[in-house]
């Protein structure tokens, strides 16, 4: 419930996007400023996807992270939650890994990662800081974002798609 007291912002989108890639460096993120509207465009070049075998079977584990940053997110007091707003196409058996603020290149809070997560998923909200002490400055910093890790069920070997359409942040203030 939405105290009647609370500011509510629109949806931010990210104007700097950066892949960071443990192993697989075959996912080329594109059309980054397509993340700032909900258009089933995609920004991947081709599926993102994660290779996932039980370690027996000597396979290969990969993985791409998305850092977004640099929301331009106005100076803002008394903030009450942080809310992302994910759209994604998770076929198969994709799921969350990492969903989880940054700042200043380092991951901060909580990962509110969701195993069960839908292809629009909603993180956070207006009495939910991720369990981090994030300040007004902090949050309208250019190096304040989001970390996405997507990639298949953890338990089960096989190789599956995902693709992303939309990031938003939107923050929830006291007047």
């Amino acid at each position: 419930m939405v105290n009647i007291f609370m500011s509510v912002t629109k949806f931010y989108s990210p104007k700097t996007i950066l892949q960071v890639s443990n192993q697989d460096n075959d996912i080329s993120w594109i059309n980054n400023f397509s993340l700032g509207q909900i258009d089933s465009f995609n920004i991947t070049e081709k599926p993102f996807y994660r290779i996932a075998r039980r370690d027996n079977l000597g396979g290969v584990n990969s993985s791409t992270q998305l850092w977004c940053t640099n929301f331009q997110i106005p100076l803002l007091e008394n903030i009450t939650g942080i809310e992302l707003k994910l759209v994604t196409q998770r076929l198969a058996r994709i799921q969350d890994y990492v969903i989880q603020l940054t700042y200043d290149n380092e991951l901060i809070g909580k990962n509110l990662y969701n195993d069960l997560a839908e292809d629009l998923q909603i993180y956070g909200g207006s009495n939910n800081v991720w369990e981090s002490n994030i300040s007004p400055q902090q949050l309208s910093g250019q190096s304040f974002g989001i970390v996405i890790e997507l990639g298949p069920n953890k338990k089960t070997p096989h190789k599956d798609q995902g693709y992303i359409d939309f990031v938003g942040i939107r923050v929830y203030h006291g007047d």
